[in-house]
């Protein structure tokens, strides 16, 4: 084995050190003689430890100029110890693999007649136009593409190597890297006379970004070791646009089908990594059991349940039959709060001969919720799946025959048939990842302009369950979630729900508003539960209702089309989602530039105004000011500022002249206690009106508190903050009680909403008072969440004055 020298480059946003690394790396290792990690940003303890044990040596370095930054920074660091190798490996973290032994890659570039200076995985072709405004060429040359590139003693011991990476500019986003590091390495070393190639030859590939389009074709015909991570995150459309987008979904059944590759180390990264509703999209997480009436023997090995949630004893009739279906496959259990409905159920049930159906009675109160959250909370202990139907039908649509429409298909979708209950059960049995199998979501009538929208209200129940409950899964706008509350799930999946002991006083009374309670918030829980938990969660539905969802995914695309292309003069999808975006981004500009204009104009009226007036107040009392600083040397230490800043005797002005005419504009400070630039992030209003904080401070602080720094504020907040908020006319505490108790479901014991507010309103998007834009106050005044200041007492202090 040649002496070989790899450097991988490692980055995790969390930096949390995923098992796919770990493979890598211990298969790497017999095949180089060292392994050094160069992490970009920071690791977790146990991501530490684990790329310890991998590799050689692990360096932590500032997340600088992605993995570009770091290979530059090894090289002109180390480079002695490079020259000592035969060969240096560059690689990343941005591939799962390998799916093939590592030797036999080495053995079959060694063993090629063409000899290779340097050499990588892939080769990307010389393509037409410029992908970002760094780039040299006016065209994409042809190079290695940069996660994995071999470089031989001949190329390391060159001058124009090591005078690449030394020149290398400073690089801040993903394209600068592409076009000053990866284009520019393959052009430096190939214009010096070094020969290069690939594993994979190019030959016979349909397009040029085949590692991310053709992952399958590379894996089955080229015995391409790898699979880039973007396989299964990249933009949907970038796969549309040459196929039926089936890439990720092939490549990874190839993957589990034909290599030794456990494709749970690439489910445990993109679950942890990536949000839900773009995995069930790349990877075409859509199955359609079979539904014939068919009576098929349980699967073995998972033991299963239905439960049936009445709302009234006329649910029984529809009901019922539905769960008959699962009758041999799964225990069944009704549930409800209403006696006479249950009584309905078992006189259904008998009629049927579901002799061993089970009845649950419950307080009347919570709905559907409950009936899943708390009574049928044991059974998540004791089956490996279970479904959750219910019998509530959407009383706010049209008319009656929709609503009953709709009620049979959400149930239908779940116990159509026994065969499609067999089915189901078959396929959380066959594919072990699968955590929660829902409806997709309905694509006709009303529903259609819901389709993937989410309720403000609703997002904020949704962000404080997750956060009170530790599930951390990345936060997705569209969650697969379950369509019309019923879903089949792998109880594993759904466990961090119930590390909480539910109440019915958490959910609140009905009826309930249409949207944005915490009730709506816990219908979209159980994708992220299941994510955080290691499985994902797909859409399931019967042959029929699928077909009827494809006729109407025709017809809404047809109409769509033909109007939209007519009106934005598009022959293809991208071309008219760029006209529309660019009519859009036309339009939106011009409201806003008419905005600012409009309220940048009133605004420099009212401060050139203020401005004059503070400047003849100041002219007028200049002798009260200059005494006013003499005493407070806190504020002005003129011995201070001459120290600090000894260039200012050349100016021929006195420190305090200085000052004021440039040195607050500078940043320079007036004293050990006064920070011009913490000064001025606590007081914007100080620049707006254009003078320095001393003067400021002297002028506003005989009419009101000033404050010098965000801890002087903090200060005055935990000695007066209650008193600010009780005589503030903006600060409701009824109406802030009953938004915390409508959010949380609950408050906690001995609740004050002044003390709660002060510690909490500047986490908390909860309203404290009818009249205060919450939202809107924070986004002007970012630093109020990083300081821990609640809104109204801002106001109150600072804000009003602005």
């Amino acid at each position: 084995m040649k002496n070989r020298l790899a450097l991988y480059c490692f980055y995790d946003r969390d930096g949390i050190v995923d098992d796919y690394v770990i493979y890598f790396l211990r298969e790497l290792r017999k095949t180089v003689s060292k392994i050094c990690c160069v992490v970009n940003g920071k690791l977790t303890d146990k991501g530490r430890k684990a790329l310890e044990k991998c590799s050689g040596e692990v360096i932590e370095r500032a997340n600088e100029g992605l993995d570009a930054g770091a290979y530059a920074f090894f090289v002109k660091s180390r480079y002695d110890e490079i020259k000592s190798y035969d060969e240096l490996i560059f690689c990343n973290n941005s591939f799962f693999g390998p799916l093939y032994p590592l030797a036999d890659v080495f053995s079959e570039m060694d063993g090629r007649e063409e000899h290779y200076d340097f050499w990588g995985m892939t080769i990307h072709p010389r393509a037409e136009g410029v992908i970002h405004k760094s780039q040299r060429l006016p065209y994409v040359n042809e190079h290695i593409q940069s996660y994995f590139i071999v470089f031989t003693k001949k190329v390391t011991n060159s001058e124009v190597f090591i005078n690449f990476f030394r020149n290398l500019p400073e690089i801040h986003e993903f394209y600068e890297a592409v076009c000053l590091y990866e284009l520019e390495i393959t052009r430096a070393l190939a214009g010096a006379g070094f020969t290069y190639g690939s594993l994979v030859r190019n030959d016979g590939l349909p397009q040029a970004n085949s590692t991310i389009l053709y992952p399958d074709i590379l894996i089955r015909e080229k015995k391409f070791p790898f699979i880039k991570r973007k396989v299964f995150i990249e933009d949907y459309s970038v796969f549309f646009d040459i196929g039926r987008a089936e890439n990720a979904e092939r490549c990874l059944d190839y993957v589990r089908e034909h290599t030794q590759y456990d494709e749970g180390l690439v489910w445990q990264h993109i679950l942890r990594t990536e949000k839900m509703s773009v995995l069930r999209q790349n990877l075409n997480l859509c199955y359609i059991p079979d539904d014939s009436e068919v009576r098929l023997p349980q699967p073995s090995g998972l033991k299963a349940a239905a439960v049936c949630y009445l709302e009234s004893p006329s649910d029984a009739d529809e009901c019922v039959p539905f769960m008959g279906n699962a009758a041999g496959l799964a225990d069944l259990y009704f549930v409800s709060g209403k006696k006479e409905a249950l009584d309905a159920a078992r006189k259904c049930a008998e009629s049927l001969s579901l002799a061993s159906a089970k009845f649950i009675p419950k307080p009347d109160r919570g709905g559907e919720l409950s009936a899943w959250l708390i009574a049928s909370a044991p059974l998540f202990g004791s089956y490996d799946c279970l479904c959750f139907v219910h019998g509530v039908k959407e009383l706010h649509l049209r008319n009656a025959q929709m609503t009953h429409d709709c009620f049979r298909m959400f149930i239908g979708s779940m116990l159509f048939s026994g065969s499609y209950v067999r089915n189901v059960i078959s396929l959380f049995e066959s594919h072990p990842r699968l955590g929660l199998a829902v409806m997709p979501p309905l694509n006709f009538g009303p529903f259609y302009e819901k389709c993937g929208r989410m309720a403000p209200g609703t997002r904020d129940y949704l962000t404080d369950l997750l956060r009170a409950l530790g599930i951390d899964a990345p936060f997705d706008e569209a969650p697969v979630a379950p369509a019309g509350g019923m879903f089949w799930c792998r109880t594993a999946a759904l466990r961090k729900i119930f590390s909480r002991r539910w109440s019915y006083d958490d959910l609140p009374e009905e009826p309930l508003p249409e949207d944005g309670t915490i009730a709506h918030a816990l219908e979209l829980l159980p994708p992220f539960a299941a994510q955080a938990a290691g499985y994902y969660s797909a859409w399931i539905d019967p042959k029929s209702a699928a077909s009827a969802c494809l006729n109407n995914l025709y017809w809404i695309e047809r109409k769509l089309s033909a109007k939209l292309s007519c009106t934005y003069g598009a022959s293809g999808l991208r071309q008219l989602l760029r006209n529309i975006g660019s009519v859009r981004k036309q339009l939106s500009f011009r409201k806003r530039s008419f905005m600012k204009r409009l309220r940048g104009t009133w605004d420099a009226f009212s401060y050139a105004r203020r401005h004059k007036a503070l400047k003849r107040a100041l002219e007028k009392d200049h002798e009260e000011f200059l005494e006013f600083l003499s005493g407070r040397k806190d504020l002005w230490d003129a011995e201070y500022y001459l120290r600090e800043n000894p260039d200012i005797a050349e100016t021929g002005l006195t420190p305090l002249e200085h000052y004021m005419a440039k040195g607050w504009l500078e940043n320079r400070n007036p004293s050990e206690g006064l920070r011009t630039n913490v000064y001025l992030r606590v007081n914007p209003d100080c620049r707006l009106l254009g003078v320095s904080p001393l003067e400021h401070y002297y002028v506003c602080s005989r009419k009101r508190k000033v404050f010098r720094s965000y801890g002087e504020l903090r200060e005055y907040l935990s000695r007066n903050g209650v008193l600010i908020l009780k005589i503030s006319p903006r600060f409701d505490p009824e109406y802030y009680t009953e938004r915390c108790r409508r959010k949380h479901g609950f408050l906690p014991e001995g609740f004050d909403p002044y003390i709660y507010y002060l510690e909490h309103g500047s986490d908390e998007s909860v309203k404290p008072g009818p009249k205060f834009r919450v939202h809107r106050y924070l986004n002007r005044f970012p630093d109020i969440r990083t300081y821990g200041i609640c809104p109204v007492a801002h106001y109150e202090l600072i804000g009003r004055y602005l």
